[in-house]
């Protein structure tokens, strides 16, 4: 080797981090239902940053968690009916089951999903390529 030479040392290829939109209302999502064995579209309809605070205060509106946690609007392709008496929920809600009304249900307080493993039940993800 001469002089001036370098040896060049192996490093990790450089990843770019992975970073998540924040969310925010009116933002698409996809949802995996309770029972853990399907994904639906949902519709985030509210973060901690647009919750009216008098109303949860007031027991109205249910709070959020943590700031990735959100509220929804689910839609489903399902048939409308009651779900209140199912047994096959694998995670339940502490604010009580919503029904199937015109094709849409809330959730609340629902937990993102981060990573490429199976999403639990009852959380959301952004939808591939987000």
């Amino acid at each position: 080797m001469g002089k001036g030479y370098r040896r060049r040392r192996r490093c990790a290829p450089y990843t770019r981090p992975v970073s998540t939109p924040t969310p925010a209302i009116g933002r698409i999502v996809v949802y995996r239902s309770r029972t853990g064995d399907y994904d639906v579209p949902a519709i985030i309809s509210a973060t901690q940053a647009t919750l009216f605070v008098e109303n949860v205060q007031k027991g109205l509106i249910a709070p959020l968690s943590s700031v990735r946690h959100v509220h929804l609007t689910v839609f489903s392709p399902g048939p409308h009916g009651k779900r209140a008496a199912a047994t096959d929920f694998k995670v339940e809600s502490p604010h009580g089951r919503s029904e199937n009304q015109g094709g849409t249900y809330a959730e609340w307080d629902i937990p993102e999903h981060v990573g490429d493993d199976e999403p639990a039940p009852g959380s959301w993800r952004w939808p591939p390529g987000t």
